[in-house]
């Protein structure tokens, strides 16, 4: 039961086969000076600075490189370390309230909850949860833009 998730509403297997959307935001801006910059159209309060490089998930740890180097999450600083920790309380909260990884992301509402495809829970008759196939994904500083992912042949 350990890895087990047929893909049909499994509540019963771990959160290694119902683990809710692992995701990354990227938006910076590269200036003429060679400094780069946040470049998010809205803040995430589960980041450090909440004006950052990369938004992302509750997990893992996040570490940010710039032309090789790791460096701070706002772009400023060398840095030697992860910029966040992984937060396996929220990303394995059961989803009610906003402190969890599942449903519509919105950085400015909800910090790192949520994911860009709006995943569902896998919970039965709620959502499809793991398996499930989005049909829209979303920037999570931008909730209200969606763009279409169907694949016509």
């Amino acid at each position: 039961m350990f890895f087990k998730n047929d893909g049909s509403n499994n509540v019963f297997g771990s959160m290694i086969g119902n683990a809710p959307p692992i995701w990354q935001d990227i938006a910076a801006q590269f200036c003429t000076d060679g400094a780069v910059k946040p470049f998010h159209a809205a803040t995430d309060s589960d980041m450090e600075p909440a004006n950052s490089l990369v938004y992302q998930s509750y997990m893992p740890d996040l570490y940010v490189y710039v032309d090789d180097h790791m460096t701070d999450n706002a772009g400023d600083n060398p840095g030697s370390s992860r910029v966040h920790s992984g937060d396996w309380r929220n990303f394995s909260n059961l989803p009610a309230g906003s402190g969890h990884a599942y449903g519509t992301c919105d950085t400015n509402a909800r910090g790192s909850g949520g994911n860009p495809w709006s995943i569902a829970p896998p919970i039965p008759v709620v959502g499809e949860g793991p398996g499930e196939r989005p049909t829209e994904v979303r920037h999570c500083d931008l909730p209200l833009t969606t763009f279409n992912t169907h694949v016509t042949s």
